[in-house]
């Protein structure tokens, strides 16, 4: 191995944006490594966000972004290892392509012990705005030689067999490294690579063993039966472990993925694990995903056992058509702790931080519609305008007219913004004066019930002749007036 630090450049990712305005955006990460020759070392990560870098006029005519960035190992305050490079973006064509990532890996050689480590990355292009990364680290190089040992875990991103020679390339293949722990929704594969070292060493040459892998619930430490595999390997100087998880059907949360390598008695020999975690809002929820929620630190736990079948239907209005037809059949008879797990399951899928702020939060609004829209039959959040309030927030503007005389009373709600979408209406009536229920008649939120003649229907005016209708000329004015220019 070559002990000079090695730069490379590669594309990782393109973005579609365009302009700058942000502070100077880069991501680090690591991993440890040992060379058979060379002794341990360290491989290093730098992907520069495209989004947040200067491109000017490079000597070809083209765009392109320049970064200059300094590395800096320092072992009880001296400096071991030093190096200052640029690295350079792919470029552009015009001020309107695509920005795209860009990727550096280095690899520094050093011996067992402790580090601090830095790197400050500055955008050579920025002038006197002086855009800069900085990240410090600490790191422990502790590769045993009288025992079987583990590297690092590297999380890849994509990778490709190919016959060119640089830093990304093991194994004939190569590997673009995933410089973060944290999977969205919109990434279903988990690749990754680690070395074993030392097996034939303290087994023999060519002796089998064992590679399980598997993934873990981070806070119980529950082995997940269906991420679980393994891999029979016959000891050498170095052992490869290169494979996947789909998480596609993987809960939001917070896991390990643990390595083992255990003999051919089972003992185990080594164990590494790291830390990630899974994004997965819109997943469906099933048992076997409910089973790994863990109710040891739970909030849940505070609920009150009579309370708990309320706490899961007042989650309605702001569940999936999925999660609605999970709880309308499978907890109507459930017991306590399923109950539990699925609330648990629920907000974590919202806030995997702060599920239980989250769920307090949503609790109040579910007393206010109780209070406000609450009747004897119904529940609040049972209720149109408690469904509407809760999913939607509360209204910008009302317009209710609850004593009209010979017309129903109605209530005009109206939003800004919902999403995408301004000027959101919704109008509720009531028909039976006794529960005051206020039915959802009529809303140009796409998904919500539309009735083009509501203003008939509010007067009591309904016909199926519509010319009939058109002769009675009974629209309230105030309410058509409010609809089209809301206040």
């Amino acid at each position: 191995m070559n002990t000079k630090l090695l730069c490379v450049s590669f594309l990782v990712c393109a973005l579609n944006i365009t302009g700058v305005g942000q502070p100077l955006e880069a991501f680090f990460s690591k991993a440890l490594f040992l060379h058979p020759e060379v002794g341990p070392f360290v491989e290093s990560y730098l992907t520069i966000n495209g989004k947040s870098v200067i491109y000017k006029p490079n000597g070809d005519g083209a765009l392109q972004a320049k970064v200059e960035v300094t590395a800096i190992y320092l072992k009880q305050d001296s400096v071991v290892f030093f190096d200052k490079y640029e690295i350079h973006s792919p470029t552009l064509s015009n001020k309107r392509s695509e920005k795209q990532n860009f990727l550096d890996i280095q690899r520094v050689p050093l011996p067992n012990g402790v580090y601090q480590f830095e790197v400050h990355v500055k955008d050579l292009n920025a002038g006197k705005e002086e855009l800069l990364f900085k990240h410090r680290d600490v790191i422990l190089l502790d590769f045993n030689t009288d025992s079987v040992t583990i590297s690092d875990i590297e999380l890849i991103e994509s990778f490709q067999r190919t016959e060119e020679k640089s830093n990304f390339i093991k194994g004939g293949v190569k590997l673009v490294p995933y410089t973060s722990n944290f999977y969205p929704e919109d990434i279903n594969t988990m690749i990754f690579y680690m070395e074993v070292y030392n097996s034939a060493k303290l087994l023999g040459t060519d002796q089998a063993f064992l590679l399980n892998f598997y993934l873990e619930s981070q806070h119980s430490e529950l082995h997940l039966e269906q991420y679980s595999k393994f891999k029979k390997e016959q000891a050498k100087e170095i052992n490869v472990l290169f494979n996947q998880f789909s998480i596609e059907n993987l809960p939001s949360g917070n896991y390990n993925l643990v390595i083992e390598v255990r003999d051919r008695s089972n003992q185990l020999l080594a164990r590494k694990k790291m830390f990630f975690q899974r994004s997965n809002p819109n997943l469906p929820v099933k048992p076997e995903n409910l089973a790994a929620v863990d109710l040891s630190r739970s909030f849940t736990m505070k609920i009150p056992e009579d309370s708990l079948h309320e706490c899961v239907a007042c989650l309605g209005p702001i569940s999936s058509s999925a999660e609605r037809q999970y709880a309308e059949t499978q907890l109507l008879v459930a017991d306590a702790e399923l109950m539990r797990r699925y609330i648990q399951h629920f907000w974590e899928k919202r806030s995997q931080l702060e599920p239980e702020s989250f769920w307090l939060a949503y609790s109040a609004q579910v007393k206010k519609v109780q209070r406000e829209y609450g009747g004897i039959i119904l529940k609040g959040y049972e209720t149109d305008r408690g469904r509407v309030y809760l999913q939607y927030g509360q209204p910008n503007s009302v317009d209710a007219r609850h004593m009209i005389g010979v017309s129903f009373p109605y209530e005009i709600w109206h939003y800004y913004k919902l999403d995408k979408m301004s000027n959101a209406k919704f109008i509720f009536y009531d028909t039976d004066l006794v529960n005051q229920a206020f039915d959802l008649l009529h809303s140009n939120v796409p998904g919500e019930p539309s009735e083009p003649s509501w203003q008939y229907i509010i007067n009591g005016a309904w016909d199926n002749n519509l010319d009939n209708m058109m002769d009675r000329n009974t629209q309230d004015s105030r309410a058509t007036d409010f609809w089209s220019n809301p206040r």
